[in-house]
């Protein structure tokens, strides 16, 4: 599904693939947000800046790891990116969070491995984990069922015929069936003749799933991201302990199964599926238990889940957020009032705000100017004299949360162009810090050596290569990284927040026009 893009959202992305692919790769990039061309039309944009050669080698990663999409038109086939392909390379660290509390550390290291390589094999994907972790294949391979089961890979389509500018996939069954012999490759050595002489030569016989290649069904995880902020959403409720909440997030499981992925609310779901799921996944609650809590939950929910209205409440709590940190209490005081109360006269909120007069004043022109209220005239007289009008205050949620997508973005891009000028100013001294790690690793692995020694040699090493001062800019800039990139992990969550508060408005809006249209059709017959 696309959307409209804006100047702050493309700068974002361009950021984005300038710091994961480089300088080069965001100047086609760059090119391809914008615009749908051809690779003719993009040689002909860049041809003062990239060879050829150059530019079908980052087309070519692009499409490894997903980013780029191409269709097929009378003019040959033409390649654009859309933006939510680049902007969900920020989620990855809270996938692999959420991957490695359900699943363990191995089905982490395999998420992981996927996102960097962007399409690999199930035996090369278990082969580069079982390396690095030291575990067990047999371990390897289970975790990457239980990825697999939980629609969290997917298979990639194969190719069935080439000849054409657009290749033509072969169609899947089941993209997420395992294939039947995994991990059957090997490298052999074996005598032949030639020229008379024998030599040895070494014969691959790559895995029978060698074409077969996973990648990340980003759309399972975002419903796995958006499952976890309407759980943490449900646990800020004081009548919940930590059991209900246990159930909370085993309704939303039950509810995958009953929506699509951007339906706004879910299908009926029975309480009989929910007591189902609870004894499988080992939650201790009766069916009577489990309908009180249940009721605790939603009342008036007839067992559908309200996803638009949980992001309705997810996005208010961020925008008031936003406008404390930016402003004070009481312009959140006034903005919940108009929140709750509609349109609203200056007189009416200085009476339910209790505030005075020159107060509210004072904070409805600063959320105006910030953009988080909006002001309707209404005209008592044909004439249009403002001094016989009525100004009316409220808020519209939707164009806030367009406004925080746009100042998200653009403070999102502020924080990783600091992280790359902070990393490129030290590059010098992290590049000295690396070869001192790299000789003391060498001296610990050396045997020759006894325990004294080897702390003499890794003592002079670290004098030799850093200084006191030094290692006191290290440690700021380890500081410096680590807080920027706590800002950048908040920043994406607020973004994806509002993001998905307007998916969801999108989708109940065409619903509802939807059901308008179809009743039309059944009063016409």
């Amino acid at each position: 599904m696309f959307r409209d893009m804006t100047t702050v959202e493309v700068d974002l992305c361009v950021a984005i693939i300038q710091e994961y692919f480089g300088h080069d790769a965001a100047l086609v990039g760059k090119i391809l947000l914008t615009n749908m061309l051809t690779f003719h039309g993009l040689i002909m944009d860049l041809k003062s800046k990239l060879s050829v050669k150059q530019i079908r080698r980052i087309m070519a990663i692009f499409e490894h790891h997903n980013i780029l999409i191409y269709t097929a038109s009378e003019r040959g086939v033409r390649y654009t990116i859309p933006i939510e392909n680049v902007l969900r390379i920020l989620r990855i660290p809270r996938s692999m969070v959420i991957v490695k509390l359900m699943y363990g550390k191995v089905a982490e290291a395999i998420f992981e491995e996927i996102f960097s390589q962007g399409k690999i094999s199930c035996s090369d994907c278990i082969r580069h984990v079982v390396e690095r972790l030291q575990c067990e294949i047999n371990e390897a391979k289970a975790k990457f069922v239980r990825l697999t089961e939980s629609q969290l890979l997917i298979k990639c389509p194969e190719i069935e015929n080439a000849e054409y500018d657009c290749p033509v996939f072969a169609p899947l069954v089941d993209p997420f069936m395992m294939p039947s012999q995994i991990l059957d490759g090997s490298d052999e050595i074996v005598p032949m003749e030639e020229n008379l002489r024998k030599r040895k030569a070494t014969i691959y016989k790559p895995d029978s799933d060698a074409n077969t290649l996973w990648s990340i069904n980003w759309p399972r995880v975002e419903r796995f991201l958006r499952d976890e902020l309407i759980v943490g959403l449900i646990s800020q409720n004081e009548l919940l302990d930590e059991t209900s909440v246990n159930l909370a997030r085993a309704v939303l499981k039950v509810g995958e199964i009953k929506a699509d992925l951007i339906a706004s609310q879910s299908n009926p779901i029975a309480v009989q599926e929910v007591s189902k799921y609870a004894r499988e996944h080992e939650i201790k609650l009766s069916r009577d238990e489990i309908e009180q809590k249940l009721s605790i939950l939603g009342k008036e929910s007839s067992g559908i889940i309200h996803y638009d209205l949980a992001f309705d409440c997810i996005c208010r709590q961020n925008i008031e957020s936003a406008i404390r940190e930016k402003l004070d209490d009481r312009s959140v005081r006034i903005f919940r009032l108009l929140c709750t109360k509609g349109y609203l006269e200056e007189e009416q909120m200085e009476k339910l705000a209790m505030l005075s007069s020159k107060e509210v004043k004072e904070i409805c022109y600063v959320l105006l100017d910030h953009n988080f209220i909006t002001i309707r005239p209404i005209h008592r007289t044909n004439d249009f004299n403002p001094v016989r009008c009525l100004y009316l205050y409220s808020v519209q949620l939707q164009q806030v949360a367009k406004s925080l997508v746009c100042l998200s973005s653009k403070a999102l891009r502020n924080v990783i162009i600091r992280r790359q000028a902070e990393a490129k100013h030290n590059e010098t001294l992290t590049d000295r810090q690396l070869k001192m790690e790299s000789v003391i690793s060498n001296i610990k692995k050396d045997t020759n050596m006894d325990e004294e020694t080897k702390n003499t040699q890794i003592a002079d090493v670290k004098e030799m290569y850093l200084t006191e001062s030094d290692i006191v800019k290290l440690d700021k800039l380890k500081r410096a990284q680590t807080a920027l990139h706590k800002a950048a992990l908040e920043l994406e969550q607020s973004l994806f927040i509002f993001q998905q508060y307007l998916l969801f408005k999108k989708s109940s809006t065409l619903q509802i026009a939807d059901k308008k249209k179809s009743r039309k059709k059944t009063e016409i017959v």
